[in-house]
């Protein structure tokens, strides 16, 4: 579980930069119930890929706060124009 731990933080790498900084909070916990035998590769990819869709998710899903924008609140056509 550890190894599948540290392998779901490249999901966290593929989504947020700078990534592992000091006061970022980027902590990952691995649990097992031992019910399905697989590859610990297998489990560690598919948990990269998972945080990593979690983090978009987050992001598509959070309100502005503190008077800063939300990503939903952001105008993503006239960012590209520039």
């Amino acid at each position: 579980m550890t190894k599948v731990a540290q392998m779901s933080h490249d999901g966290l790498a593929r989504t947020i930069y700078p990534i592992h900084t000091p006061f970022d909070g980027d902590t990952i916990f691995a649990a097992s119930a031992g019910v399905i035998q697989s590859s610990v590769n297998i489990v560690g990819t598919l948990a990269a890929e998972v945080v990593a869709e979690a983090v978009l998710n987050g992001v598509k899903q959070a309100k502005s706060a503190k008077g800063y924008l939300a990503y939903s609140q952001i105008n993503i056509n006239h960012r590209a124009a520039k």
